[in-house]
């Protein structure tokens, strides 16, 4: 009987926490579009919005375009190259503190909760590797350099600092409390509902 309860409370406990995951996913992503969208209104750029998965204002696409190949004059005329650089920086500040408030949250209170929030929040982090590996300059922190100079590698370093802070809060309770049924529903909940969010949810909710 107590096995049985075991199993039945552990099950609830996966789909709570695959359940909080999920939400997790998107409210992330969207306070990271926050960070960006906050510098954009607070500079003053005109029409600036807030997308399921991005944030802009009209213009900023050939803003980076100019800026990537060098042409800093027909940047200047859309925006300013510091305070672009500032916006794209806090969008990574805000995914940088979710992580940390997250396993703070974890190891503070013993709440399975705040990982979920720091799994979600570090998932970015692997993609922007990757894109960091194969020379790819469309992402916040190549962004970061053009604009302000500050090293991409640094920030890809924090990244992936994030990363592993988040798998070895994952690995303690693997290992320590063989908490497989907290980790699977986590990463999972990461998977799902970032590829739904991504690839329809999140265009019907916030187009």
């Amino acid at each position: 009987m107590n096995d049985v309860r075991l199993n039945s409370n552990r099950f609830v406990c996966g789909i709570w926490l695959f359940c909080v995951t999920v939400f997790s996913v998107p409210v992330c992503i969207l306070l990271h579009e926050l960070g960006h969208f906050s510098a954009y209104v607070a500079f003053g750029y005109d029409s600036p919005a807030l997308h399921y998965s991005s944030s802009g204002f009209p213009g900023d696409s050939e803003f980076w375009s100019n800026l990537q190949s060098g042409n800093r004059k027909e940047a200047l005329k859309i925006a300013d190259i510091t305070q672009m650089g500032i916006a794209a920086l806090l969008g990574l500040l805000v995914s940088y503190a979710i992580v940390g408030i997250g396993i703070w949250i974890y190891v503070r209170f013993s709440l399975v909760e705040g990982l979920c929030f720091a799994a979600s929040s570090a998932a970015r982090f692997p993609l922007v590797a990757v894109l960091f590996m194969i020379g790819k300059q469309h992402h916040d922190e190549a962004h970061v350099e053009q604009a302000l100079g500050f090293p991409e590698v640094i920030l890809f370093s924090i990244g992936v600092g994030c990363t592993i802070a988040s798998t070895l809060g994952a690995a303690y309770l693997l290992n320590r409390r063989k908490s497989v049924w907290q980790i699977v529903p986590i990463i999972v909940g990461v998977f799902v509902s970032t590829i739904c969010w991504m690839n329809g949810v999140g265009a019907l909710l916030i187009p």
